[in-house]
Formats: structure tokens, sequence, C-alpha cells
């Protein structure tokens, strides 16, 4: 039987406000950007999704906002490695599935663009793993959970004068890179400021990097105690071991861009690397992180897993604070987060997009990481 439009609204009102009676959860979506295909799916990609997705579940699927509960559903992206691409993502994100919030991307060449989205739509993102400063510059509702390229670059500046006794250093970086390009700059200023001197200062571009034989003869030359490579793991595999061909006898030391899992396996690599975390923090919470992440996934946990973890419960406390989903209380929300204790230790932003954190060091050696010591921020120049 055919009802006339008129009585169709008045219906839907009454069926939906009897399911709210029912208890029946309101709907929070949050947009979850990352290259999921492509080179970095596996090593980023996944890892994001499987924290996300852990963070979601250990909170039983749902989230208390003032006096309704809503049930979290996670929107996906994927996107091509540009600029652009990530940026069209998070506009669909925002547009078309209605998110309350994003979380990513991860990396800084991505979430650049996406911030800029973010803060033009005033709705709040968090970046897990981007360290330019770029990202939350001049930003109010973008936030990261990564310590800053500046602190990373000083704090191994300091690790390699302090630790390592290392009087002249050698850098290698990737000038298409802003990521790469910015490290290099910064931990070139800290080690000279340091008392240090730069003995070589080389570049590279992404789509050249196996073309560097030049590269490593001049650093080689230069005898560096130790030589800084800010560059991602692609590279890398490709660099060391011509920079060892080379002659290259010193030490490598390297970012948060380099992958502990698959670094080690390159023959002879002794080096020392920023970390933006590592499973042997010792924090009650990455040990128990680390226990369920391996129970769930049969895996062994990447720091994009656990910063992403900790990003999806930093919003999920921001929107119970809040007590609305209104954009500006949650971005306020997430301002205010003070002491928040989770599986990268803990953070606190206490009014600024950037959360006051250590910096971990990790040393690479027989095929194994270990924690060689944690820099305090508080000391870098």
């Amino acid at each position: 039987m055919h009802r006339p439009a008129a009585l169709l609204l008045p219906l839907a009102l009454a069926c939906s406000a009897f399911a709210c009676r029912l208890g029946a959860p309101r709907e929070v979506r949050i947009g979850l950007l990352a290259t999921f295909t492509g080179p970095f799916g596996e090593v980023s990609g996944v890892p994001t999704r499987q924290g996300a997705q852990m963070a979601v579940q250990e909170a039983g699927g749902t989230v208390q906002v003032g006096r309704h509960r809503y049930r979290i559903t996670l929107v996906e992206r994927t996107f091509d490695d540009r600029a652009d691409a990530a940026a069209t993502a998070a506009r669909e994100l925002i547009n078309q599935e209605n998110v309350v919030a994003l979380i990513g991307p991860q990396f800084s060449r991505h979430a650049i663009p996406v911030s800029v989205v973010a803060e033009d739509a005033r709705v709040p993102m968090i970046s897990p793993m981007s360290s330019n400063p770029a990202t939350t510059a001049g930003r109010s509702y973008v936030f990261r959970l990564a310590f800053l390229d500046d602190i990373q670059g000083a704090a191994m500046a300091q690790f390699a004068e302090e630790n390592l006794h290392a009087r002249t250093a050698g850098v290698l970086y990737d000038a298409a890179s802003a990521y790469s390009r910015d490290l290099a700059a910064r931990f070139r200023d800290a080690f000279v400021a340091h008392g240090g001197r730069i003995a070589a200062f080389e570049s590279y571009t992404t789509d050249r990097m196996h073309d560097i034989d030049a590269q490593a003869r001049r650093i080689a030359a230069a005898h560096a105690d130790v030589l800084f490579l800010p560059n991602f793991p692609d590279a890398l595999a490709l660099q060391v071991p011509r920079l060892q061909a080379a002659g290259f006898r010193g030490t490598l030391v390297g970012s948060d861009s380099w992958d502990p899992i698959t670094l080690p396996a390159l023959a002879g690599l002794h080096a020392y690397v920023t970390n933006q975390w590592r499973p042997d923090l010792p924090a009650e919470g990455a040990r128990r992180f680390n226990t369920e992440f391996r129970r769930r996934y049969g895996t062994e946990p990447r720091a994009t897993a656990a910063l992403t973890y900790d990003a999806v419960r930093i919003l999920l406390d921001a929107l119970r604070r809040a007590g609305t989903v209104d954009p500006d209380s949650v971005r306020a929300a997430l301002a205010a987060t003070t002491g928040y204790v989770g599986a990268s230790g803990t953070i606190t932003f206490g009014g600024r997009p950037d959360p006051a954190r250590s910096v971990a060091v990790s040393e690479v050696m027989d095929h194994s990481l270990r924690t060689a010591r944690l820099v305090d921020p508080a000391a870098h120049p």
C-alpha cells in the first residue's frame, strides 16, 4: 500500500526516537589516513590499521560522549604517494564521510598538506608519526604524537658527541624530501653547536637514490667519526652497502625513518638511530601494549602501530572529556591532554600541538636492536 509522503517523515522520526529509547548507539566516525598499498603499505599502512583497530576494540567499540553512547566507526582512505592525493583523501573523509576527526597521515610529506585541509575545515587531526614542524606550525586543530624533527636531530647530535665521542660527522640526505632535508640541517647545526665539525655534507634526490657512488667516495675520504643518514628504508638498503664498499668505517647514525625490523638484516650493520617508540621502552604501557598486540596479530608491533593506538585512545579520551562531538570542543580537549600514559609512554600537550616527550636512541647491532639511551629534549641547544 502506498503511503502519502507527508506520513513517512513522522513515522521515521518515531522509529528513530524508539531506537534511541532502546539505547541504540549513535555513530562517531573517525577518518584513518595512510598508504595502505604500495611500498609503504606493509611497514606503515597495515600497522596503522592494526593500532587503530586495537584501540577501538579495547574501548568495546563505543565511546560515551555526554549523555549518549556512540558506536565508533573507522573510515579508511588510502592514497598515492603524492601530497595532492593525500589532501584529496582528507577532503573526501571530511566532506563525504562526515568524520569527526582525522588520524594520520604518518609521513610528513602527506601530513603537511592534509593539515591545511583539516585546519581549513576546522576538523581535529592527529598525525601519529609526522615529525616535521610544518605539520602543526600555525595550526589550532592539528596535533602530532611524534617528537619534532628538530628535537630528534638535536638529540642524535648530542648522543653522537656525548656517547660516541664523535668530533667529526658526515651527512647524506635526500634533497627532495622535506623530512630528510630539515633533519640534516638540524643535526648539522646542533653538532656544530656542541663543538663538532661537519666533514662532509652530501645530498641526492629520491629518483637517484641508487646513484650515490660519488657521494660515498667523498664521505669515505672525509674520515668522519659518524655519518648521519636521515633517509627511508628503501634508500638505506641501497646506500649502506655502497658506503661500506667505498671504505666508510665510521659509525652510522640515523633517524626515526629507519625501519628497526628490516634494517638489522643488512650485513655488518652497526648503527644508532632515534626512535619514536621501542618495544623495550621501560614503561608499563609499552609492555602491556606489546603483549596484547602479539596476542591479537601474532607479530611484533611497529612504532606506527603503537603511536596510532595512542592517537586513537587520546582522541576517544578527548571526546569523553569534551562531552560533545562539536569540533571546537574536541580540539580544546585534545590541547588540554595532560599525563596520558600509553604504549609510547607519557604524553602531554599542555595547550600545544606538539607533545612533551623524550627521544629513545637505539643501537643496531648483530641483527638486533636495544635501547641505548633516553635523551631529554630539555637538554637540547
